[in-house]
Order: C-alpha cells, then sequence, then structure tokens
C-alpha cells in the first residue's frame, strides 16, 4: 500500500531570501542558499522519509513554522456538493450596478421637495422595470450649477440601487422607462441634473423634456 503521505504535496510560502533558515544539515546539503531548485526538492523528499516534519516544533529538526501542507485527496474527498433542491448561484447572476441619486432640494439649493414621494416612485420603476432595487439613508452632496455661474447646491440625496442583468440593462424598452422616470423627475422636482450611474459609468441627465 502507498504511504499516506506520497499522496500530500508541500506548499511552502517562505520566500527565496529566507531559505538560509531552513536546516539543510538535516539532508546532508550544506548550509547555503540552493543553488538550484532541485536542492529543495530533495531536501524536502528527504524530511518526508524521515518523517521529521512530524516532530515537535520546539526541537532542533522542526520544520518551518510557515509550511503548509494539502493533502490533494482529502481535498477532493471534502469537495462540498449542492444538496438535493439546491441551486448553484451562478445561475442567473445580476452583476450590472444602476444608481440613481433622488435630490432633496431643488435646483435652488433651498427649496425642499416631496423626496419620500420620488424614492417610493424610484423603486416602484425598478421593481417593475429590473426586478428590484435597495434605498439607501440620506447621504450628503454638492453638486455644481454650473449655469448659474458656478453655485454650490448642498444636497442630501437618497441613494438608490439596483443589480441587473446585461441583456436587460440593453433592452431598449428598459433603458426607454429609465430614461423616461429620470426626465420625469428632473422635470417635475425642478432639477439642474439627475445624476445616473450604470456600471462604471456616470450619467448627467439635464435634458428633461417628454419624448
Amino acid at each position: 500500500m502507498t504511504s499516506p503521505l506520497r499522496s500530500q504535496t508541500l506548499y511552502t510560502i517562505r520566500s527565496e531570501a529566507r531559505r538560509t533558515d531552513i536546516p539543510l544539515g538535516l539532508a546532508g546539503v550544506k548550509s547555503e542558499p540552493f543553488a538550484r531548485a532541485t536542492d529543495w526538492r530533495v531536501w524536502m523528499a528527504h524530511q518526508v522519509r524521515r518523517r521529521s516534519i512530524f516532530r515537535s516544533h520546539h526541537g532542533p529538526h522542526a520544520w518551518p513554522a510557515r509550511t503548509i501542507y494539502i493533502d490533494r485527496w482529502m481535498a477532493k474527498a471534502t469537495k462540498k456538493k449542492p444538496r438535493g433542491g439546491q441551486k448553484d448561484v451562478s445561475g442567473g447572476r445580476k452583476r450590472v450596478l444602476v444608481v440613481l441619486f433622488v435630490p432633496s432640494v431643488e435646483r435652488d439649493g433651498t427649496t425642499a421637495i416631496d423626496q419620500r414621494h420620488w424614492v417610493d416612485a424610484s423603486l416602484e420603476m425598478f421593481g417593475r422595470v429590473f426586478g428590484g432595487a435597495t434605498a439607501y439613508p440620506r447621504a450628503k452632496g454638492v453638486w455644481r450649477d454650473d449655469e448659474r455661474g458656478g453655485a454650490l447646491v448642498m444636497d442630501e440625496p437618497v441613494v438608490v440601487h439596483c443589480y441587473t442583468t446585461p441583456a436587460d440593462i440593453e433592452d431598449d424598452a428598459n433603458l426607454a422607462a429609465l430614461g423616461a422616470f429620470c426626465r420625469k423627475m428632473g422635470r417635475e422636482a425642478e432639477q439642474g441634473e439627475i445624476g445616473l450611474v450604470i456600471g462604471d459609468e456616470y450619467f448627467a441627465i439635464r435634458e428633461f423634456e417628454e419624448e
């Protein structure tokens, strides 16, 4: 029968610079850095045969403390498989993030809007079009209105996150519904800009006319 030790593979995370710490004398190799990669393999195989790897970590033949053993056979045997009725999480992954900023004030920076109404309306739209969304509590932000001499508009927006699939975000009907909602909110809430993020790109929506 093959010894269990032969099914084990040594993975060391010591750097090349620290190899002088290894007790090379055990294998009859000079105590100096290895000249060839095979020197390390010869020493390792020798130690496996002598079973010195199982000796006390405090003894003169202690194995380097940062060495890790991985048993290939055990790794395969213990790999968990989904139980009956459980599905793999890879199916139907929604990996495109859409973020909408719902403002708290009008473009003048002082007149409050009905933010709760627009948060609820955005959640309804995202749920109907993309399957769901989450609105996070108020944040603090600022927007520079270049058309008003660079005036800074301080705001406390609610940030709505929606994860969707690439196919759904590229669908013309879905994009039309998303765009129509952003323009409606910008128009009725007296905004200078509606902030929308799709993936890793920010869209500054400033034209609010109905289409």
